[in-house]
């Protein structure tokens, strides 16, 4: 098997912040074509679908109105844009779910509990045998139905709690978004694990870019989980899932849920897991899988 380099990103602003708005153009420019074509023109395969059901709704008119909007020190929230941008309105942030601890990040490190972590979404990598049967979590994607936000926009919103709270006053109102803004902060801030690089990336087009710089690549291949595929002529479905297995755990803090799991310590055993729907593994372009 091929030793294939891949990055690891973290969405942001799209899945956990409501947003800001005023007035709605007519022009039938479209930010999602923009970043459709950015896409193919930085990426050999098309497009996972769950990637595309997330693209911007705004079109091009309203994302340079409100690129000049971000701009401005004084920029701060406004319910109607959520409706607009397709972010979280205020009106729907209480059904908003807290966001899973899985990658082992945790506050508490004296008690962190696995009372929210599901028991199978860590294995070694001997149960990846043929003929095996596996137990496999839900690897659909868990996300809220929001939208990226286009990279001008994101590029002018900084990732810090200070100016979250001043951009997004009403998220940090609500316990259920806060509590997402913490976490997705503690991811960020912190340090990256032996071997690892990593970057929040806050648009489409920023985790693409990130990617071709880490790999060292102009174009890059996306693999990622499928789940309901149908073989074409017997019907039977044909599920293609994506593992990806941590050879080199000793890094890792010894309250990672991965540890609890699997019953180790840092350092004596593999770590593998799988991929979810809203998962990508980058690999260059170049490189044959």
């Amino acid at each position: 098997m091929a030793n294939l380099s891949f990055s690891m990103l973290v969405f942001v602003i799209a899945s956990i912040y409501p947003a800001f708005s005023f007035c709605r153009t007519t022009s039938s420019l479209s930010t999602a074509s923009e970043q459709l074509k950015y896409w193919h023109e930085n990426v050999q395969n098309n497009m996972p679908g769950v990637l595309l059901s997330k693209l911007s709704p705004l079109n091009k008119d309203d994302s340079e109105f409100f690129t000049s909007l971000a701009s401005k020190q004084s920029f701060s929230s406004n319910a109607k844009f959520c409706s607009l941008a397709n972010l979280a309105c205020y009106a729907e942030m209480n059904s908003i779910k807290p966001l899973g601890n899985g990658y082992g990040y945790n506050n508490n490190k004296a008690s962190p509990g696995l009372e929210n972590v599901d028991p199978f979404s860590f294995f070694r990598i001997s149960i990846l045998k043929q003929g095996n049967r596996v137990h496999l979590s839900n690897l659909e994607d868990q996300f809220p139905q929001r939208s990226f936000l286009p990279s001008q926009i994101a590029s002018k919103i900084s990732l810090d709690e200070s100016n979250l709270e001043k951009v997004f006053p009403q998220s940090f109102v609500n316990p259920n978004t806060k509590g997402n803004i913490d976490t997705t902060l503690l991811y960020c801030n912190s340090a990256a694990l032996k071997g690892e690089i990593k970057s929040c990336s806050t648009s489409l087009e920023s985790m693409i870019e990130f990617s071709k710089t880490t790999l060292g690549s102009k174009r890059l291949v996306a693999l990622t989980t499928k789940m309901d595929v149908v073989e074409p002529k017997t019907k039977v479905p044909v599920n293609t899932i994506l593992a990806i297995c941590h050879m080199d755990t000793s890094a890792w803090p010894s309250y990672h849920a991965a540890f609890k799991i699997l019953k180790l310590s840092p350092g004596k055993g593999e770590a593998c897991h799988w991929m979810t729907q809203i998962d990508l593994l980058w690999i260059s372009a170049e490189e044959n899988v």
